[in-house]
């Protein structure tokens, strides 16, 4: 028997997840492999950016790539948000953090939950509103504390990377819960770049099974 799809739109991570050109690469489709078991996933993709003429150089040179990305992202996230049953948004995200935080810094962890609020997941002093009920996320951070127990690293809320403009362009975007998981490269390599086999192999069971618990605790 096919088991029901979790409520959730579901994007993935940059397929390439390299800290540099020549370093590592993370097998990002075989680690969040969720597109069965979830109601949308997707990695959004630009459209073919136009081109410019340089008049100094009389080269064609890519126009509004960035532009292009954020345009593209914004319509399918909107598409995304009618999906019938649809009840909550999650991005997964890589980072180059180290798995312990650092105190006093705010930074680091396995895992960092973000919902553009401050660490215990409430909206800060004199900022926007935040993209997913505090307690909604602190669910959240709990069972992927629980699910990861047996890997080293700290699960935080809103530390690590300061480059958070998905969440920023969520606030106010649409009626859904939002919640942004930045995971560490680290869970799955160790220092030389080698990866850690047993862990990528056992990861897209283990967060199926935290969105699995995180949706039914919820009742969605």
């Amino acid at each position: 028997m096919l088991q029901k799809p979790l409520p959730l739109i579901f994007v993935l991570p940059p397929l390439d997840a390299r800290q540099s050109p020549a370093g590592p690469r993370l097998p990002v489709r075989k680690l969040f492999a969720l597109e069965e078991r979830v109601a949308v996933s997707f990695f959004p993709k630009a459209p073919v950016s136009r081109y410019r003429l340089d008049a100094t150089s009389k080269k064609a040179l890519p126009a509004g790539r960035a532009a292009a990305y954020d345009r593209a992202l914004r319509s399918r996230l909107e598409q995304s948000a009618r999906h019938p049953g649809v009840r909550a948004g999650v991005q997964c995200a890589l980072s180059g953090l180290p798995l312990e935080a650092t105190a006093g810094i705010g930074a680091g962890g396995k895992v960092v939950l973000h919902n553009g609020g401050d660490e215990y997941g409430e909206a800060r002093d004199g900022k926007k509103p935040v993209t997913c009920p505090p307690q909604i996320l602190r669910d959240l951070r709990d069972l992927a504390a629980a699910g990861l127990a047996d890997w080293p690293g700290d699960v935080v809320l809103n530390q690590g990377s300061a480059g958070n403009a998905f969440i920023t362009g969520r606030q106010g975007a649409d009626a859904l819960p939002w919640v942004r998981l930045e995971f560490s490269r680290r869970l799955w390599m160790k220092t030389d770049g080698t990866l850690l086999a047993k862990r990528v192999r056992e990861f897209p069971g283990r967060l199926v099974s935290l969105l699995t618990l995180w949706c039914r605790l919820q009742a969605w």
